[in-house]
């Protein structure tokens, strides 16, 4: 039996994947590292894809940004991967509301933009670079989808 595809992820280990590790298991087989928590842990292995096309690199948007409940995220590859991948994407994965809020990552800009139309946005004192804001009825939501949409 051969191995084809590994498949690990820091959200089990959310200190981050050891770059020995990673290095070691990418050499063995073609391998998927779910970077989860990655904007807590500062390791990121994005900058190896260029050079190994046997490694993707999945992120979300779910934890750092909190945008869990809109499932937006991506994957890095190598060039070549990328546009093997392309071809199994579903024309529309991701839907409106999750777009406009994955393009408003910006946490200072974003902050700012809402704050001067009236959106309560609170921060973390140990992530000062991130924002939240809290669901609210559907009425309120579109305004703040709506004021989003014009950053």
């Amino acid at each position: 039996m051969t191995t084809e595809i590994l498949h690990f992820d820091e959200a089990i280990n959310p200190y981050g994947c050891s770059p020995h590790v990673v290095e070691a298991l990418v050499a063995f087989a073609r391998s998927i590292v779910d970077e989860a928590f990655a904007d807590y842990t500062g390791v990121t292995f994005i900058p190896w894809v260029a050079e190994r096309p046997n490694l993707v690199v999945l992120r979300t948007f779910s934890k750092a940004y909190g945008l869990a409940g809109l499932r937006v995220g991506y994957a890095a590859a190598h060039t070549a991967v990328a546009q093997r991948l392309a071809r199994f994407r579903i024309p529309w994965g991701v839907d409106a509301m999750a777009l406009v809020a994955a393009r408003a990552v910006d946490p200072a800009r974003v902050h700012a933009h809402l704050g001067a139309h009236g959106v309560r946005v609170r921060t973390r004192p140990d992530m000062p670079e991130y924002i939240r804001v809290t669901a609210m009825t559907p009425h309120l939501n579109q305004r703040f989808v709506d004021i989003l949409s014009r950053l």
